[in-house]
């Protein structure tokens, strides 16, 4: 029955049907072929022909894509069971393993070609290939078990990226390579020639109906390919997990299965690779290769080199990838393995020597590249401007000149390996210069050659189009074409003068002449736009400079190299490129914006100030895009995604794999590397999205630099974030260094010490740790702590010993190490000479012996700075031992050393300019050619700065050997001088002595020398130019008075007895007559005998000499202070006022005035700027703190010529009204003028080293006019008018005063305070009456000796300061000339008698004389004085008559609408409406009104004590007795008071807007520590700085049950403030009482006070100290 079904019709029609199928050209014969099959639905009797129909009919539906993802009837037949028998049957068997096969491999491609996206049926598919190729097996079928395997490489390949998946697919892998080994080894068992059976040919129908083979991806076009592809993912699969043996097994069998052919390359490419990671001999491998290419060969050597275990494994690979390289074609890929080579060789310590070799043998490459076939003539066609390069080449250019290299790539490669040659060699090595100038100077023939090749190009582009243009137009429209153009371009000059563009160049070609055309050059866009179409190898672009941001890292080591050996001016042209290739390679603005800055950072040290604000606008004030955030967001997110998926699907494992056993992470060291810009891959331009933080971390070290806070902040901010995502610990320290730094520039130093330590934990390099270690040093330093010094040298000693052991690991790295370490003892012990200035109890000789020992040690430091070639730190330790040798000799008594330690310490000071100087030139003969007339360099300003240190010690010194010998003339005789002279002989002095009298004699020529050679070095730094100016008048000041035969006392002796009397008329200041017939009426002048007559001439021609030096000195001295005062240099004003003083002297008394004051206001406002900075010191308080910092940084930075200080100065005269009062201009020479003729002027003053004291006394004339109905009023027509004229004065005095006389009254007054303070605020228990009594009477002495020693210390100026004892009005007539007779001249008017009037007295003292009771002179309890006040400068006590005055005009403008309504009557009982009075100078009574009190003001808040320091007995405090008087009066007077009492709600400086005084006083009293009592005193009286108001504060202490009464009674007699405080300064105990007061009363509030003789001064007279305007009062 079998055997007729078989060969019966149903079978004759199977096989009808699928030849018809087979036919390659009919589709009928197929359609009815499968009609065919789909009509007989009989049961077969043979499930073997029933399973090859059903396939047949899969087959047919497969081609025409009429399946679904899964056939049922496929999945029917899969499930079947095969009967028993027919199983025993192998022919049938193999026959149902290829059909099973052939259905899974269908169903698979179904679920593949209906994906559409769902990317989770990978796997069902997957599965299904792997079944087809396990069937495949079972059949034998090598064509079967491939093409399932093909399909499923296809199926895995688009997962395959990810580490995860490989490891799902790791098991079926093992399977499919058994499989296909397997079954290739049946096969080839199998005899050749074998009939083809049956089920053979549906595989071939399969073939070629399905998926061609160019239709599978790449890796399956072969089926060794696909073997080995597979070999190569198992392997990768054991490399994911360092599996390097497992790896390596799979490996060997796959060279022992596959057959040797090319297709094994990829198999012995992993091999070797493996075999290098695990230190294995890798030879017979390696010998695979011998037939490739040597590109091939040598990227084969270079892949081992990275990959090998040891140092001589990466040696051997590194030695063959460069030596297989022969071919001439192959010299670029040599040349990047040699310079390779060369860092590995120093990084891995091998010898400098070898480093070095290698280098030059790639610089030898380079040089002998034969150029390209299509070279341009540039240098013959076009001529450089320069003739010549800047440097000199090195010897080993050999025959080859500079001009004759035109490829970029050439320049731009060795430029690069020079660079690196300066890297790696030693800073003390004598090519290391030669090495960077050689690196400058190919950078520079890139811009050459480049901008000649853009100017050829974009001229001969323009002359086809010019002359059809020539063609069609005619002359008409060529001049309108013209004109049009000119208009156009005069429009576009405009514009470009407005935004400070630089003027565009006539020639693209032509090269900036100069540093200043190179610091405003931009290049133009044409040229830029020829860049980046072009692709030759002689300009910048994509092709020349593969590698950009490899490039532009070394440009940036290169800068960064030559500022260090102040070539400031050449880093411009290589910023400049740098700029280029950001813009025309790289083409990111971000990193184009970086160079900008970079760019404007230099031109701002260069002072070049317009060229730095073009870079600045070019920037912009965007510095961090969104598209630059989105971007590094992005990427950051994608791999935060992969290393997710990799974690979820590592925590799984796969399918019938065992769990492996957990192995414990190898803990890599972290290595510190440089991080390189990425380009965009995807792009092929821009940068990488997670380069951005990089490049931000980048920027914001320049805006921190530049003082640009909250960029630099934001930039800092964002990297940091993006850093810990992307896991670099070594990037994120670095961020976190900068914000520390950020934070100690703002004085957030608590901040800044906990972002160090943490960076520190992270981790970095050499360079990390040492600018760290310094950051965290002067965090520490600048908190007041005890101690800090010393936790700062054990820092640094901790860090030499790390340094002093990285030496041994790292040989190579010894130069750089050996500097930090020599750095950082040389600052250890700048510390402990820092400390040994502060007072310490012990012998000055223990003192003496230490310092002598710390100076062995810096002349130490010195050699090694030499023999690590920082030469230029030298200069600084020889300062550093000017300064020791200085302290030695204020230590020594012995006058002989002393004098050898100052001639040492100025011979120290000597050299260190004539080095600085060296250099200087040096450096000037470096850059001859540079063109170098406006720029300013640090090397320029730091030896300006020396030699001006120099000059003036130089004078200092001068003036005092000139004081000497004056003052050794006066004590001798005429006879004891002239046998002094006759004896005098050099052998008398000792070497020290000879040495001082051979300096004396040089002093003047070298201070002239200095000063002489410093005009070229002051170009674009006022500061400097006005110190030139300022000792340059010193200095000839001193020759006038060395020149002058007159004694120089004497021109200050006279103002002591007599003053020069002010006119009577109207003008102020008496003009001397004429000096020179005053000088003829000197006695040496008269007639004398023949042998005087030429000492007489001589004595003439010397005056005449010191006049003319003298006149010199002070035109000299008022350029100083015009350009001192127009760049708010207020030492240097103070300093030049003082000695235009001297210049003076008392020959014109008003000028000196004017000067003294001018110099005691510079001095005050810079005093107090000082105060003001402290107060502030907390940036983040308010924006006038954090302006006042900035401002305060810049100019200690000498940035006073950027674009940020004038916007900084600019901003606080806006928002600070205290900035603007600290402000000395030169309208401080008219405000003598409005000072009002009522008020007399004391000025003191003390010098800089305090030995003299100059003092002043000024009053204005006073003009009354008649009072009404007295005297006789002139006859009417006449014009003439009666007044009162009283005379005024102006007197100057300079005395000779002791410093040390000075001190101890200091500390004696401030004894005094002390233990007053101690006394009165004890808190013990009532003493008897004789133990207080006696306690009073120790304090009245204690008190009368600090007087006492006051007056003995002021008294050469007693006279000056006295007053006079009645001021008379002096009549004077005023008349018309113009209507005046002869008759009228005879008539004198009858002028009444004026009754004396009492002066204010305000005392303008310097600081150190605030300290003392000035007060309780004597003199100034004479005469007719009607009140005491003090106040901080001349121009404090003007800016407070200037706000009275406005507002008193704004007061009378606003009260005339409101007059009538004044004038209508009150109602009765009601409360009465309090106003402030400033009551006038001229119109103050001697008794003011009752309705007047003291000091109660209502506008602008009193601060009673803030501190509340004040303590008393029971309720008498300030505070308390304050809150009584204000609950008292709060009917009259104070309803309306401001103020603060106490601490209790005592607010602080506001955020926004500017910060008053009393907000300063707050913000001070809120911070932590305080201050000094000086600085604390001088911080209360900043008050005033905003207000005109008085305040009077308590100087002394007193017995506080005496002054608030007092205070009580003066409320109700209602004085001004000045009388008020008079008063109580001149008020005996028993005097307190006011005559209106009742005796009980009296009794009641004075029962604590004793009566005092009226001779004595109890010290609550003293308790009262007055500053302000003494005549305000409240109405």
């Amino acid at each position: 029955m079998g055997s007729a079904v078989v060969g019966g019709r149903p079978t004759r029609l199977v096989l009808l049907a699928c030849g018809c199928t087979r036919h390659p050209a009919k589709k009928s014969l197929k359609t009815s072929g499968y009609d065919s099959l789909m009509v007989l639905r009989v049961d077969w009797t043979q499930p073997v022909s029933s399973g090859s129909g059903t396939c047949m009919r899969l087959l047919w539906r497969s081609p025409a894509h009429s399946h679904g993802p899964a056939s049922p009837g496929s999945l029917a037949f899969l499930r079947g069971p095969l009967l028993p028998a027919e199983r025993a049957r192998m022919e049938e068997a193999r026959l149902v393993a290829e059909m099973l096969s052939t259905v899974a491999c269908t169903q698979g491609r179904s679920v593949l070609e209906n994906l559409r996206g769902r990317k989770r049926l990978r796997l069902p598919a997957t599965r299904a290939f792997l079944e087809s190729m396990r069937f495949g097996g079972i059949a034998g079928s090598s064509a079967l078990v491939m093409l399932a395997a093909r399909h499923y490489w296809n199926a895995w390949l688009p997962l395959l990226s990810s580490a995860g998946n490989r490891k799902k697919c790791r098991s079926a892998l093992r399977r499919i390579i058994s499989i296909i080994n397997k079954t290739e080894a049946e096969a080839r068992k199998q005899e050749k020639g074998k009939m083809l059976l049956l089920h053979q040919w549906p595989t071939a129908d399969f073939q070629s109906g399905g998926t061609t083979e160019g239709c599978f991806l790449p890796g399956a076009e072969d089926d060794l390919t696909l073997r080995a592809a597979l070999y190569g993912l198992l392997f990768h699969c054991h490399a994911d997990h360092a599996d390097w043996e497992g790896g390596l097994k799979v490996l060997d069998e796959a060279v022992q299965v596959l057959p040797r052919t090319a297709h094994r390359l990829l198999i012995f490419k992993h091999m070797v690779i493996v075999k290098a990671k695990l230190g294995q001999n890798f030879t017979m491998e390696i010998q695979k290769f011998k037939d490739e290419s040597e590109d091939y060969v040598a990227h084969m050597w270079h892949r081992l080199a990275l990959n090998s275990k040891n140092v001589f494994g990466e040696l051997t690979c590194y030695h063959n990838a460069i030596h297989v390289l022969q071919k001439p074609e192959s010299e670029w890929q040599k040349v990047d393995y040699i310079m390779e080579f060369s860092e590995w060789l120093y990084y891995k310590q091998f010898p400098i020597n070898d480093v070095i070799f290698h280098l030059k043998w790639a610089i030898d490459i380079l040089l002998m590249m034969k150029p390209a076939r299509d070279t341009p003539e540039l240098a013959e066609e076009h001529a450089p401007p320069e003739a010549a390069p800047e440097s000199p080449l090195s010897e080993d250019m050999g025959t080859a000149s500079l001009e004759r290299l035109h490829s970029v790539r050439q320049l731009e490669s060795l430029a690069r390996a020079h660079i690196l040659l300066a890297l790696m060699v030693s800073q003390s090595a004598t090519s290391y210069q030669d090495y960077c100038l050689m690196a400058y100077a190919f950078l520079r023939r890139i811009w050459q050659v480049s901008l000649l090749t853009a100017g050829k190009s974009i001229s001969e582009s323009k002359i086809p189009a010019a002359a059809s243009s020539h063609l069609l137009l005619t002359k008409r429209e060529k001049e309108k074409e013209k004109e049009r153009s000119n208009d156009k371009d005069a429009e576009k000059g405009r514009d470009q003068k407005q935004c400070q563009t630089p003027v565009p160049r006539k020639q693209p070609e032509d090269l900036p002449a100069s540093i200043e055309e190179w610091a405003s050059y931009s290049c133009p866009e044409e040229v830029i736009s020829v860049f980046k179409q072009d692709k030759s190898d002689f300009t910048i672009n994509t092709s020349s400079i593969q590698k950009p941001t490899y490039s532009l890292y070394y440009l940036d080591h290169l800068v960064k190299a030559l500022q260090k050996m102040s070539l400031y001016e050449l880093t411009i042209p290589v910023l400049q490129l740098g700029v280029l290739i950001a813009a025309s390679v790289v083409e990111s603005k971000s990193l184009k914006d970086l160079y900008h800055l970079r760019l404007a950072l230099v031109c701002s040290e260069l002072k070049l100030r317009e060229a730095a604000a073009y870079h600045e606008e070019v920037v912009g004030q965007t510095y961090l895009g969104e598209t630059e955030q989105a971007s590094c967001r992005k990427e950051i997110s994608l791999r935060k995604e992969k290393n997710k998926e990799s974690l979820l699907e590592e925590s799984l494992p796969a399918l019938n794999e065992p769990v492996p056993p957990v192995q414990q992470a190898e803990l890599k060291p972290l290595i510190a590397k440089d991080e390189i810009l990425k380009i965009n891959g995807e792009a092929g331009r821009g940068l990488e999205g997670t380069s951005f933080p990089q490049l931000w971390t980048l920027k914001a070290e320049v805006l921190l630099e530049m003082d640009l806070y909250q960029p630099a902040r934001l930039l800092l901010s964002e990297a940091y974030l993006a850093f810990q995502e992307l896991e670099d610990p070594c990037a994120e320290s670095r961020c976190l260094h900068l914000l520390a730094q950020l934070a100690n520039k703002e004085k957030n130093y608590g901040q800044a010490r906990k972002m160090i330590e943490k960076a520190q934990l992270l981790g970095g390099s050499e360079e990390f740790w040492y600018s760290s270690t310094l950051t965290l040093a002067d965090t520490l330093l600048s908190v007041e702590s005890e101690g800090r010094e010393v936790v700062v040298c054990q820092l640094f000693q901790k860090l030499i010993g790390a340094f002093k052991v990285l030496k041994k690991e790292r040989p190579n790295r010894t130069p750089i190490l050996e500097f930090m370490t020599t750095d950082l003892e040389a600052r250890c012990v700048s510390l402990r000479v820092k400390a040994s200035q502060e007072p310490v109890e012990g012998e000055p000789s223990e003192r003496l012996l230490l310092l002598n020992k710390m100076d062995a040690c810096l002349l130490e430091i010195e050699k090694k700075f030499i023999s690590c070639g920082y030469q230029e730190n030298c200069v600084d330790i020889k300062l550093e031992r000017a300064k020791m040798k200085r302290l030695c000799a204020e230590n020594e008594k012995d006058e002989e050393r002393k004098t050898a330690y100052y001639l040492a310490a100025y011979g120290l000071a000597q050299r260190a300019v004539a080095e600085e100087e060296e250099r200087f030139r040096r450096i000037q003969g470096l850059l001859s050619l540079q063109g170098v007339q406006k720029a300013n360099t640090p090397l320029m300003r730091k030896l300006a700065y020396l030699k001006l240190s120099l000059a003036e010690a130089s004078l200092d010194s001068l003036r005092l050997a000139q004081e000497g010998a004056l003052q050794r003339q006066l004590e001798q005789g005429p006879t004891d001088r002239l046998l002094a002279s006759y004896l005098q002989s050099t052998s008398d002095y000792t070497s020290t002595g000879w040495q001082w009298f051979t300096l004396k004699r040089t002093l003047a020529h070298i201070a002239l020398a200095q000063l002489g050679s410093l005009p070229p070095l002051c170009v674009g730094c006022v500061e400097i130019r006005a110190r030139l100016l300022g000792l340059a008048g010193k200095a000839l000041h001193l020759l006038a008075v060395h020149t002058d035969p007159v004694r120089p006392a004497l021109y200050w002796e006279e103002s002591l007895s007599a003053g020069a009397e002010l006119s009577k008329g109207l003008e102020i200041i008496q003009e001397d007559g004429d000096s020179e017939e005053h000088s003829s009426d000197l006695p040496a002048f008269r007639a004398a005998p023949e042998e005087h007559s030429r000492k007489g001439s001589d004595l003439k021609r010397r005056m005449a000499l010191a006049r003319r030096y003298l006149a010199q000195a002070s035109e000299v001295l008022l350029q100083c202070l015009q350009v001192a005062l127009g760049s708010s240099l207020l030492d240097v004003a103070a300093a030049a006022s003082l000695e235009m003083v001297e210049c003076i002297g008392a020959l014109d008394p008003a000028a000196a005035c004017q000067f003294l004051a001018l110099s005691q206001s510079c001095a005050a406002s810079a005093m107090m700027r000082d105060v003001l900075l402290t107060a502030t010191a907390n940036t983040s308080s308010s924006q006038l703190a954090a302006l006042l910092q900035l401002e305060h940084r810049l100019r200690r930075q000498e940035r006073t010529s950027t674009s940020l200080f004038a916007s900084v100065e600019q901003r606080l005269a806006a928002v600070s009204k205290a900035w603007q009062n600290l402000c000395v201009t030169e309208q401080h020479f008219n405000l003598l003028n409005e000072i009002p003729p009522a008020v007399r002027i004391l000025i003191l003053h003390h010098s800089r080293d305090r030995t003299h004291l100059y003092g002043a006394a000024y009053e204005r004339p006073k003009v009354i006019p008649a009072a009404k109905g007295k005297g006789r009023s002139p006859r009417p027509g006449t014009g003439t008018a009666a007044v009162s004229v009283s005379a005024g004065s102006c007197k100057v005095a300079r005395v000779a005063v002791s410093p040390a006389t000075f001190s101890c009254l200091l500390a004696s007054a401030q004894q005094f305070r002390e233990q007053a303070q101690a006394e009165v605020y004890s808190e013990d228990v009532a003493l008897s009456p004789g133990l207080e009594a006696e306690r009073e009477g120790c304090l009245l002495q204690r008190l009368s000796d600090v007087l006492e020693t006051m007056e003995e210390y002021l008294r050469p100026l007693l006279s000056l300061l006295s007053c006079p004892e009645a001021r008379t009005q002096v009549p004077t007539i005023v008349a018309d000339l113009g209507k005046l007779k002869s008759k009228d001249k005879e008539r004198k008017p009858s002028l009444p008698q004026v009754q004396p009037e009492a002066a204010d007295i305000v005392l303008i003292v310097d600081r150190d004389l605030l300290e003392l009771p000035l007060e309780g002179l004597s003199v100034l309890n004479e005469g007719m004085v009607s009140s005491v006040s003090r106040e901080f400068s001349l121009q404090m006590l003007c800016n407070r008559l200037q706000e009275e005055e406005t507002e008193g005009n704004v007061k009378k403008t606003e009260g005339r609408g409101k007059e009538l309504k004044k004038r209508s009557p009150g109602k009765k009982g009601g409360k009465s409406t309090q106003t402030t009075s400033r009551v006038s100078f001229d119109a103050l009574p001697p008794e003011t009104p009752e309705f007047m009190v003291l000091f109660l003001l209502n506008q602008g808040p009193v601060i009673v004590d803030p501190y509340e320091e004040a303590q008393g007995i029971g309720t008498l405090t300030p505070v308390s007795v304050t809150r009584e008087i204000l609950e008292r009066y709060r009917d009259t007077f104070t309803a309306k008071w401001k103020g603060h009492l106490g601490n209790t709600h005592f607010p602080r400086v506001p955020d926004d807007g500017p910060a008053g005084p009393d907000s300063v006083l707050r913000e001070h009293a809120a911070a932590d520590g305080g201050l000094g009592e000086q600085e604390d005193n001088a911080l209360r009286a900043s008050v005033l700085w905003e207000s005109e108001w008085a305040w009077a504060p308590r100087a002394y202490p007193a017995a506080l049950q005496a002054s608030p009464e007092a205070s009580r009674d003066l409320l109700t007699v209602g004085r001004p403030v000045g009388r008020a405080v008079r008063l109580l300064q001149t008020m005996g105990a028993s005097e307190m009482v006011h005559h209106d007061e009742s005796p009980r009363t009296s009794k009641d509030k004075l029962m604590c006070l004793q009566p005092q003789p009226h001779s004595e001064r109890l010290p609550v007279t003293l308790n009262l100290v007055l500053y302000g305007l003494p005549h305000l009062a409240i109405s």
